[in-house]
């Protein structure tokens, strides 16, 4: 058997990752940095149908997130594990260009200083 996915730096030290920031975006996704320095989007909508996470439909309080040990979390009783975010969250630059090309189409040219789109 494989070895199981673990949320550990890939250094020789085996550090725990933790999340070191977190700004709560539009549409209930979360930008969220790890202390391994990359930075990834998490879309939170499906869990919003979990019992844990209900309260959270209010987006004055989703926008409410901050850090609490390494974790993201909202009050004394409501956190979400930071595997799940590391695992579940689409890198910052995979995020954006998924963005520019359904702005500008499958001609979306994000190396060229003149223009994002090409016709």
């Amino acid at each position: 058997m494989g070895r199981k996915k673990d949320i550990t730096d890939s250094t020789e030290h085996k550090k725990i990752i933790t999340v070191t920031a977190v700004t709560a975006l539009n549409d209930y996704m979360l930008k969220v940095t790890f202390s391994s320095k990359e930075t990834k989007i998490f879309d939170f909508k499906p869990y919003l149908s979990a019992p844990a996470f209900t309260h959270l439909k209010d987006h004055g309080l989703f926008t409410k997130c901050y850090i609490s040990c390494g974790f993201v979390t909202w009050d004394e009783n409501t956190d979400i594990s930071t595997d799940l975010l590391y695992f579940e969250g689409i890198k910052l630059e995979d995020y954006i260009n998924k963005i520019m090309i359904n702005i500008c189409g499958l001609n979306c040219n994000l190396n060229t200083d003149s223009s994002l789109c090409s016709e």
